[in-house]
């Protein structure tokens, strides 16, 4: 009799010794959601920024100009104009273009990508600089996408732009072209 006491009285402090550290694990979780609400409820550190610097507003009010006819988008995403084809590895080749962007992408009005313009200053002559450079010409390359690499002294006019992208466009429907005819 005395034993079958012992037993109850030990099951009944493990459960309430189990029942206490359930309910910790409780009070942490209550503690995280409550630091979460409470990020959200009080301001972040952040402050406005220029999208474009100095140099890419002057060029991209150019392009502007020298397009009407097509859509210039700036500091794109790479990941926005750019799918990974069936059957690759889905998740590892997008990590590859996650962070990276295009200083201008030229779409046809449809928003089809046509060409991107990367404006390259000093920084572009490091070699951390020169690899992401890389990354960027294999990953549009990769698409069929054209990239032109210009330094702020080299923009040209805005006849050579407008003559560039539409020779862009042009080579774009041939390959579309081809491509019906062989399915």
């Amino acid at each position: 009799m005395m034993l079958i006491l012992v037993v109850v009285v030990a099951v009944i402090v493990f459960a309430m010794v189990s029942g206490s550290k359930k309910g910790g694990g409780r009070k942490r979780a209550s503690k995280a959601q409550q630091r979460a609400s409470e990020d959200v409820n009080e301001p972040w550190p952040f402050y406005p920024s220029y999208a474009m610097s100095r140099n890419e507003q002057e060029v991209y009010w150019k392009l502007e100009q020298a397009l009407p006819d097509y859509i210039v988008l700036a500091q794109v995403q790479a990941s926005r104009v750019l799918k990974v084809k069936r059957g690759e590895n889905h998740q590892a080749w997008l990590n590859r273009i996650n962070r990276m962007s295009y200083d201008y992408l030229i779409c046809h009005k449809n928003t089809y990508p046509l060409l991107v313009i990367e404006l390259d200053d000093s920084t572009h002559d490091r070699a951390d600089r020169q690899d992401a450079d890389r990354r960027k010409e294999m990953a549009l390359a990769g698409a069929g996408i054209k990239i032109v690499r210009w330094r702020k002294q080299d923009v040209p006019s805005a006849e050579q732009i407008l003559a560039l992208v539409r020779q862009q466009q042009a080579m774009l429907q041939e390959r579309m072209k081809r491509k019906q005819q062989a399915t």
